[in-house]
C-alpha cells in the first residue's frame, strides 16, 4: 500500500453502496454501522462485504473451499455478498496475500454497478479492508472511523496505522464518530472529516417496561453497567465502588471480550465481591428492562486505553431510558453537559454517584428522554444520506421527516 495516490473519478450517480464492515461479519450484535447501514438500505442498494476468512478457518472446513461467490438478501433490505470459499486471506506470505487480495477485489467488482450504468461507491468501516479497497482502484469511497484501532490491546499498531492513513488520505471524505476521532483522522492527513455521533431508537425504551426478575430481587440502590466487557473497562474503579459501598448492588451486564489476561483477572476479582452481580450477555431486546431497573447507569473506562476516543452507544441508550448517568471523564460524555455526571478522579466516583442518585426526579428523567428523541438514528441516517447525495450525486433517501426537522 503506497502513500497518498490520486483519488478515483467520482461517478455521476452511484447505484450501489458497498459496505466494508470490519473484522467482525455483519451478523454480529448491532452497532452504529448496522443502524446506519439499515437506514441507508431503505432507499439505496447496499451490498454488505464481510471480512475475508482466515486460511486456517477455511482449512478447518475443506468443503467450503469449493463454494463460489453469491448474494444473499437480508431482512433489513441489504444484500450480503459471500466471497468465494477458495479465496481465504493469507498472512504468512506477503506475495500470496497480495495476490488473493487482488482476486477478492476482482470477485467483488463483478457485483458492483459499472460506471456506464451509474457506478458504485464504497463505505469502509475498518482499516482491515484497506487493501481490498485499494485493489478496487476505480471505486470512490468514504472512510468511517468509530474507534482507535491502533490502540487495541495486542493490535499490530504500525500496520493498522499504515492502513488507516491510506484510507484517510484517499477517501472522498471521512466520518468520525467522536470529536477526538475527527482530530485523529485529520492528523493522518484527511482533508475532509465530518462528525457523526451515534444515535438511539427512543421507541425501544418505552416507559413501564418490566424489570427482569433477577434484577428486581436485588436491594437498592442498583448501580448498573451494560457494556462489552473489554480491556477498555475500568475494573479497578468498579471494585473500589463496590468495596466502599457494600450496601449498593453493583450490576454488570455484558459479554466478556478480554484480550488482556490482566484485565480478565481484575474482572474476576470484582465479580467475587458479595454485592457485585455479573449477569453476562443479555439480548438487546432485554436491555431496556435492565436499564429501567437501574438507579444509576455507569460508563466506566480505563483512560489509559483507546477508551477516551469512544462515542459510547450506551450513553444514548442510558439517556433514552431516563436513567441518571455517571461516566468517566471522556470528551464524548463532557460534550453532553449536565445530562451526564463525569468523574475527574478515582476518588470522585462515590460522591458523583451519590449526587446522581439525588437527581432522579421525573423532570430530570424526562429531560434525558427528550435528548434521546432529538438524537434518533433516523436523523443520523438523514445527515449521512445528505452528505452522500451532495458528494456523489446519490438520490436522497433516509427519513424525510427527520430531514425536515433539521437532522
Amino acid at each position: 500500500m503506497g502513500s497518498q495516490s490520486m483519488r478515483p473519478e467520482i461517478p455521476a450517480a452511484p447505484a450501489t453502496i458497498a459496505m466494508f464492515g470490519g473484522p467482525m461479519d455483519w451478523s454480529e450484535a448491532w452497532y452504529s454501522r448496522h443502524q446506519l447501514t439499515a437506514g441507508l438500505a431503505r432507499t439505496h442498494r447496499v451490498l454488505l462485504i464481510d471480512p475475508p476468512r482466515d486460511v486456517r478457518r477455511a482449512l478447518a472446513r475443506p468443503g467450503s473451499l469449493f463454494t463460489g461467490a453469491r448474494l444473499e438478501h437480508e431482512s433489513v433490505g441489504t444484500i450480503r455478498y459471500a466471497e468465494p470459499g477458495w479465496l481465504p486471506v493469507v498472512h504468512r506470505s506477503a506475495l500470496l496475500g497480495r495476490a488473493t487480495t487482488i482476486l477478492r477485489a476482482q470477485a467483488i467488482r463483478k457485483h458492483l454497478v459499472p460506471a456506464s450504468k451509474g457506478g458504485s461507491i464504497g463505505y469502509v468501516w475498518h482499516p482491515d479492508h484497506a487493501d481490498e479497497v485499494e485493489a478496487l482502484a476505480s471505486l470512490p469511497f468514504v472512510y468511517h472511523a468509530y474507534d482507535r484501532y491502533d490502540l487495541y490491546t495486542g493490535s499490530a499498531a504500525e500496520d493498522a496505522r499504515r492502513r488507516e492513513t491510506w484510507l484517510a488520505r484517499n477517501a472522498a471524505f471521512c466520518v468520525g464518530a467522536s470529536s477526538m476521532i475527527v482530530e485523529h483522522l485529520r492528523s493522518l492527513g484527511a482533508d475532509d472529516v465530518r462528525l457523526l455521533r451515534h444515535g438511539v431508537d427512543p421507541g425501544f425504551f418505552e416507559r413501564d417496561i418490566a424489570v427482569p426478575a433477577d434484577l428486581e430481587r436485588l436491594p437498592r440502590p442498583r448501580i448498573g453497567l451494560v457494556a462489552s466487557l473489554s480491556d477498555a473497562v475500568d475494573y479497578l474503579g468498579l471494585t473500589r465502588i463496590a468495596m466502599e459501598r457494600p450496601g449498593w448492588s453493583l450490576v454488570i451486564v455484558g459479554k466478556q471480550a478480554f484480550t488482556d489476561e490482566r484485565k480478565r483477572a481484575q474482572f474476576e476479582t470484582l465479580a467475587k465481591l458479595s454485592n457485585v452481580h455479573a449477569f453476562g450477555f443479555r439480548p438487546q431486546k432485554e436491555v431496556p428492562g435492565w436499564l429501567t431497573g437501574f438507579d444509576v447507569a455507569l460508563v466506566s473506562y480505563d483512560l489509559s486505553t483507546w477508551a477516551p476516543f469512544n462515542q459510547p452507544l450506551k450513553l444514548y441508550e442510558y439517556l433514552a431510558s431516563g436513567t441518571p448517568v455517571v461516566a468517566s471523564r471522556i470528551q464524548a460524555a463532557e460534550e453532553l453537559g449536565d445530562l451526564v455526571e463525569t468523574v475527574a478522579s478515582e476518588e470522585a466516583w462515590i460522591p458523583t454517584i451519590e449526587r446522581a442518585l439525588g437527581r432522579n426526579d421525573e423532570a430530570a428523567r424526562e429531560r434525558r428522554r427528550r435528548f434521546a428523541d432529538d438524537n434518533r438514528w433516523e436523523r443520523r441516517v438523514a445527515t449521512l444520506d445528505d452528505w452522500l447525495a451532495k458528494q456523489f450525486g446519490l438520490p436522497e433517501g433516509g427519513d424525510p421527516a427527520a430531514r425536515s426537522r433539521g437532522a
